[in-house]
């Protein structure tokens, strides 16, 4: 088997193995977008304007 051929193998195992772990990360992406990003938003919209008049 030459290197290259060896590397291929390598990189298939790899990616088989990091396939789960993608997956994962594209759900936990998706949560932050989806559902902790608006929240964050809503919070810093009636947050900052309560923060202005205590100053």
């Amino acid at each position: 088997m030459t290197d290259n051929e060896l590397l291929l193998a390598i990189t298939q195992i790899m990616d088989k193995r990091l396939d789960p772990i993608k997956s994962e990360l594209n759900k936990l992406n998706l949560t932050l977008e989806n559902e902790i990003r608006p929240d964050i938003k809503l919070l810093a919209e009636i947050y900052l304007p309560a923060a202005k008049w205590s100053i």
